[in-house]
């Protein structure tokens, strides 16, 4: 089994012989489902090893089967915990079975990576159109790019305006008001149209 299999699949047995509950933290990424391929795991980890070499800080991905009788919350925090990610830390969580999908952050990050913003960054770069997909790796890359980023500082983009196609148009230009010009046209058409019947 290659090196990298082998960190990403660390034993139940390991884990408990440690105290913990789950996975141990052998490398910045865990996949304990087999999701991705041995060179896509080294990408992504070799890219959050060196954002932590260059800014200190850790970001860890873990893949399971299932968080047992836990919350996707309960169990991401337990092992944000135990892996020791520190105040300023992040953790990706892919549960399968119930399917999760979760970013946890400590108080370090939480003015940073708020939950309007993190719950973005797993509506528009992970959840959809990548991971539900079947694109895990593509998911992951892009949520781990876009934390990278702002946690370098960059701003997040404005929301997407949403439009619906509608008729060669738009829901959102064919529920628009008119312009103001259009509203006074059809004001004093209709005074006229009342005059002249009114007469």
């Amino acid at each position: 089994m290659p090196r990298a299999a082998q960190l990403a699949n660390a034993s139940a047995s390991d884990a408990r012989a440690a105290g913990v509950t789950g996975p141990l933290m052998t490398a910045h990424v865990i996949d304990q489902v087999s999701v991705l391929t041995a060179a896509q795991v080294q990408i992504i980890d070799a890219k959050l090893a060196a954002f932590e070499k260059s800014k200190g800080r850790k970001i860890a991905i873990l893949l399971v089967e299932s968080t047992g009788d836990e919350t996707g919350e309960q169990y991401s925090d337990r092992v944000f915990g135990a892996w020791k990610l520190g105040d300023d830390g992040v953790l990706i969580l892919k549960s399968e079975s119930p399917y999760d999908l979760r970013i946890t952050v400590d108080r370090g990050l939480t003015g940073v990576l708020t939950h309007p913003i993190m719950r973005r960054i797993l509506d528009e770069e992970m959840s959809w159109p990548s991971v539900k997909l079947g694109d895990i790796a593509g998911g992951l890359n892009a949520g781990v790019d876009r934390i990278i980023r702002i946690e370098n500082g960059e701003a997040m983009p404005p929301p997407p305006r949403p439009e619906v196609s509608f008729g060669g148009s738009t829901l959102l230009e064919k529920f628009s008001p008119p312009p103001l010009g259009n509203w006074l046209a059809m004001i004093v058409g209709g005074l006229f149209a009342f005059i002249v019947v009114s007469g």
